[in-house]
């Protein structure tokens, strides 16, 4: 965990903290830099000092003064001091000489006694397979022993070595694999609760927010206007803000509306079918052909809301809403609830 030496939250990692925490004043340098400079006391003189002058490794620093050695090859590359690579490898070369003289008195670790008996000893071993390598070609003229027809049949014909190996290998695989998860997802837990306090980034309040439908409602209605298919505020008419409005608070009910339905339509009092059991009475057509699906119908029609100054509230609140059949919804178009019935009495009579 990591304390901001600023505003004093403490974090599992900071640096991503550092470019927007609010009690920083980092002027025109770097707020990571910055941050890491006042986080463990090093900055620009302190590198030319130990780095350039004294010609210390970075792993040198970090060990002298326990700054991580990401931290401390970050700064160096921010302060454009980082040695190229012949540089870096020449002063190694000379660390290293410098160190086997005083440990071993040789300039080359290859000069030391006991890796040179070492080395002998690897190539003893390297003979003695050369000559067994040499002995299976003259006897089976084969490599490995593993090569050979009749241990290959031996194994493969096996049926309890097969198993046995099968099993082994289940086993060894589900241990594996269960454990690689369980630390994962521990180390998943862990950070989450080091960063922000949950066990699921799904619970992060940003995460919430930014999941939320509204906001993913605005984002598609960006793209849309990008696109051209959807008209800013400033650039619609009054009615179709007015359209708009209704629709949203149309969403907004139409669960409701739902609640307590007798499943008749409101205007006819016939039963409605829902796509689910048009699909299963009529196989292979399409759910849009079934003209007594339920849909919500508006009793005084938007339009009409519109020209009598009804607020878009009302027009969409659930006194206004009803549910009807795709059929008759269509057939009332702008008509009230009052004429609508006036016209299916009519045509009954």
């Amino acid at each position: 965990m990591f304390e901001c030496p600023f505003c004093g939250r403490r974090l599992g990692t900071i640096k991503n903290h550092f470019p927007v925490c609010k009690k920083m004043d980092s002027g025109d340098v770097d707020p990571v830099v910055f941050g890491y400079e006042c986080l463990y006391g090093v900055d620009f003189e302190f590198f030319q000092r130990e780095y350039v002058g004294a010609q210390k490794g970075l792993k040198t620093l970090v060990r002298e003064c326990g700054v991580p050695y990401k931290v401390l090859r970050f700064l160096v590359e921010s302060y454009g001091l980082l040695r190229d690579v012949g540089d870096a490898v020449r002063l190694q070369n000379e660390k290293n000489k410098e160190y086997f003289l005083s440990e071993y008195g040789v300039e080359n670790p290859f000069q030391i006694p006991e890796v040179v008996s070492r080395i002998r000893d690897k190539r003893d071993v390297q003979r003695a397979q050369e000559e067994a390598r040499r002995t299976l070609q003259l006897r089976y003229g084969v490599d490995n022993p593993f090569q050979i027809p009749e241990v290959k049949d031996r194994i493969q014909n096996d049926e309890q070595l097969k198993s046995k190996r099968a099993r082994g290998q289940r086993r060894a695989f589900a241990r594996k694999t269960q454990k690689d998860w369980d630390e994962r997802s521990e180390k998943t837990r862990q950070t989450n609760k080091d960063r922000y306090g949950v066990d699921n980034p799904f619970q992060i309040p940003r995460v919430v927010e930014k999941n939320h439908a509204d906001e993913a409602m605005g984002k598609r209605r960006k793209t849309m206007e990008r696109i051209g298919l959807w008209k800013s505020d400033e650039e619609r008419s009054d009615y179709e803000r007015y359209v708009s409005e209704v629709r949203k608070h149309t969403r907004k009910n139409r669960k409701r509306v739902f609640v307590g339905w007798d499943g008749l339509c409101f205007y006819e009092r016939c039963t409605l079918v829902t796509n689910e059991e048009f699909v299963k009475t009529h196989p292979g057509e399409s759910p849009a052909r079934n003209p007594m699906r339920p849909t919500i119908d508006h009793k005084v029609s938007v339009i009409r809301g519109f020209k009598t100054g009804i607020s878009a509230e009302r027009i969409g609140g659930i006194g206004n809403l009803c549910v009807c059949s795709q059929r008759v919804n269509s057939q009332k178009n702008y008509r009230n609830m009052v004429e609508f019935m006036e016209v299916i009495g009519h045509v009954e009579g």
